[in-house]
């Protein structure tokens, strides 16, 4: 347990907030750098922490951007500044003795994440991601850095770099990506160049990711990753089972030496954890390593999230004896860089009740080997669940009769753990999304702010628009630039209430009014603000129902991983009354995922445009010619007379609705609503109906319509569930493939 625990940094002021620490070893002391905001700019921190205290804090703005992640390798201090998009990489001394610079290579960089490390001749590497999403080598010369050509495939995506020293020469690691899996890859750097040494083994149908590196004192190197394989949970839901793996580098090559499964802290996803689940963490010792991971306590708790720091000791024979547990009752664990055992420095954040930000880091030094706690046993896990089968994409692309709109399905509302409380690595969301699932478009909407965390900062918010923009591929796969606005009810604020909008940009960029710094406290100041911007805001959550203006919140999401809305009779009352009011509001159907499974968790929106692309795709939830379903992507149209699906008009006595189903799982009924009623209903068995009825009862006046359609269970193992319940599943896990879709309501005004 910690020998030790003091506040590391002074306590914040409703101004400033602090965040992307890391901790460095130097010779009698621990060097420590992160981010800080102050008279709105970010500034990059250092200071140095010794056994008597703290030394003074050195700040530097930043040089061209908005800087992320500082890092550094004792003598330099490193970070990542974002401007329009763009990553340049920056460093400066750790004494503060110059200036920050750019750091330039023979060719130009747009920089992502990156490693660092000086060696024990004094020579500094890096290991970049690099906009191309290649990972790049850069050694320091006299004449400047030089890059170092890196083994692999040219168009495999790279990420997480990690570096370590080992006898031979620098032992470098990363994630890449590469027909729909992640593996780890590793080579060994030299003055002479790099030698690759092999891909970490991986069983078939598993990905691996979040590589971290230790060196023994006996000179073994060990890598440590997240291994993962998509299963199918009880009543249909996709997820994972996930366990830590370490591996040792012999003559051999790399061996898997040891395992640990963490998925009861994970899966299925309970609310919330600010932490770093997924991440292993490894100390060097004298004849292995230690396994350092974080895992939440209570994994029910909706609260604020309080956890434990487990070890594990880990020779090339295997496991020594059972996980410990280091430190309990913390959370979001920042080890030191590099850390060798038993004596480490840790540092954490630890929110003690809900709505509490600018929060403190607090130091903590850990003696390893003197843990009496063992780590409980006989934890639940998802090892014995099957693999999850993906089915029911729509064999060709759909198109309207006159050629003018094609239909695409995808997930406008996802988050990663640029949201705080979750794990999913933004890369992930999009390659599940795209490659696993096959969705035409995914929207990665981070929260402003929640309860349970401190706010979004500028620095993740232009880390996750960049990957947005990477990844966007107009004709294959659109991404858009967005964010979620966050209100919760908060005690401390007697007038907040709950109440959520999913903002969508149609461009590269956009801009957050958040509630958290009261530039819009409510959504109807939020509304306001955006009012006659090219901006979608979309309600979601059955709460709140405060729509003021529908030129800007056009969609309602009425199904998603939460909560099927449409069978919550109060959800259908408060929806209607919108639409009985007068406000236009489309149906959108979003996993609103944690669980890494977009297209996979819970709801999915089908949209009628012209293109895949960002203009054309906006242009289309904008004109709401899109529909909501539970999972499953049929082809739908709906018409009243002759307005498409989510448009406005007028139409004579009796009018003609037309409805068109096809799906490759059985249509059980069909429902058309007017004004609230059900005015037509039909019970078949057949995957496809084209279907036209005139309403000769409709009156005279201002109406609306829409289609529910509902269709068979797709699977067996989801034939027990009871349909008619709000949540057939718990928390954010919803069957993948459900039976039900809506379309966008179509206004008329009938005359008579």
């Amino acid at each position: 347990m910690p020998a030790e625990s003091n506040h590391f940094l002074p306590d914040k002021t409703p101004s400033t907030y602090q965040c992307d620490l890391s901790l460095t070893q130097v010779p009698g002391t621990c060097l420590a750098t992160w981010i800080e905001r102050q008279n709105d700019i970010e500034h990059v921190c250092s200071t140095t922490v010794t056994d008597t205290g703290f030394n003074d804090v050195q700040r530097n703005a930043p040089c061209r951007g908005i800087p992320r992640r500082p890092k550094s390798d004792g003598q330099t201090i490193f970070w990542t500044e974002y401007d329009r998009g763009r990553g340049t990489l920056c460093c400066r001394p750790n004494n503060n003795s110059e200036s920050p610079q750019c750091i330039q290579a023979t060719e130009p960089l747009d920089c992502g994440d990156f490693a660092v490390l000086q060696d024990s001749q004094d020579t500094h590497w890096l290991l970049v991601e690099e906009q191309s999403r290649r990972m790049l080598v850069l050694k320091q010369e006299d004449d400047g850095w030089q890059p170092i050509q890196l083994p692999g495939t040219p168009n495999e995506f790279a990420i997480h770099p990690a570096l370590c020293e080992t006898t031979h020469g620098i032992l470098a690691v990363w994630a890449c990506y590469s027909n729909s899996e992640y593996r780890i890859r590793s080579a060994l750097l030299t003055s002479d160049g790099s030698q690759d040494r092999g891909v970490l083994p991986k069983p078939n149908g598993t990905w691996e990711k979040l590589p971290a590196l230790a060196v023994s004192n006996a000179g073994i190197p060990y890598a440590a990753r997240c291994r993962e394989r998509l299963i199918e949970l009880p009543g249909g839901a996709a997820n994972y089972t996930s366990e830590l793996v370490v591996a040792c580098l012999g003559s051999r090559g790399w061996q898997d030496v040891a395992n640990v499964i963490i998925d009861h802290a994970l899966n299925p996803w309970m609310a919330a954890y600010w932490g770093f689940r997924r991440y292993p963490r490894l100390a060097s010792d004298t004849d292995g390593v230690w396994l350092l991971w974080e895992e939440k306590l209570d994994v029910s708790s909706m609260d604020p999230s309080l956890g434990r720091l487990c070890a594990w000791k880990i020779t090339p024979a295997g496991p020594q004896g059972d996980p410990v547990v280091v430190l309990r009752g913390e959370s979001h664990v920042v080890l030191e860089s590099r850390p060798t055992a038993p004596n480490i420095v840790a540092a954490t954040k630890t929110q003690p009740r809900s709505f509490m930000f600018q929060l403190p880091y607090h130091l903590h030094h850990l003696s390893l080997d003197q843990c009496a706690e063992t780590r409980p046993v006989e934890l639940p896990d998802n090892t014995d669940r099957p693999s999850f089968v993906i089915e029911h994409l729509p064999k060709t692309r759909a198109g309207t009769e006159d050629n003018r709109f094609l239909l695409f399905f995808g997930d406008p509302h996802v988050h990663s753990n640029l949201s705080y409380d979750l794990d999913p690595e933004p890369d992930e969301m999009y390659h599940v999304a795209r490659d696993i699932a096959k969705l035409d478009f995914a929207a990665l909407t981070e929260n402003d702010a929640t309860r349970f965390t401190e706010p979004l900062t500028p620095g993740d918010r232009e880390y996750g628009w960049r990957l947005a923009n990477h990844f966007n591929e107009p004709g294959h796969f659109t991404t858009f630039v967005g964010w979620e606005y966050t209100l919760h009810r908060n005690p401390d604020r007697p007038e907040s209430y709950d109440s959520h909008r999913s903002v969508l940009y149609p461009g590269d960029s956009g801009h957050i009014l958040s509630w958290a710094d009261g530039q819009a406290p409510t959504p109807p100041d939020l509304a306001k603000r955006l009012h006659g911007q090219r901006v979608l805001l979309h309600h979601h959550h059955p709460c709140g129902f405060d729509i003021t203006d529908d030129s800007v919140e056009r969609n309602i999401e009425i199904a998603s991983g939460w909560v099927n809305g449409m069978r919550v009779p109060e959800f259908v009352k408060n929806v209607h009354g919108l639409l009985d009011r007068g406000f236009h509001l489309g149906f959108i159907g979003a996993s609103d995922n944690h669980e890494r499974n977009p297209g996979l968790g819970g709801a999915l929106t089908g949209i009628w445009a012209e293109e895949n692309s960002r203009e054309s795709l906006f242009q289309a939830l904008r004109e709401r010619r899109c529909f909501a379903t539970t999972g499953l992507r049929p082809d739908l149209r709906f018409r009243v007379g002759t307005i498409f699906m989510g448009g406005k008009g007028t139409c004579h006595a009796a009018p003609e609705i037309m409805l068109k189903v096809t799906c490759d799982v059985p249509i059980q009924a069909i429902e058309i609503i007017r004004g609230g009623d059900i005015v037509h209903r039909r019970e078949l068995n057949s995957k496809t109906i084209d279907l036209t009825w005139t309403d000769t009862e409709c009156p005279a006046g201002k109406t609306w319509y829409y289609a529910h359609v509902r269709f068979a269970p797709p699977r067996t193992t989801t034939t027990n569930i009871d349909w008619s319940l709000p949540m057939p599943l718990k928390w954010n896990v919803k069957p993948a493939y459900g039976i039900d879709a809506w379309t966008s309501p179509i206004i008329v005004d009938v005359i008579p």
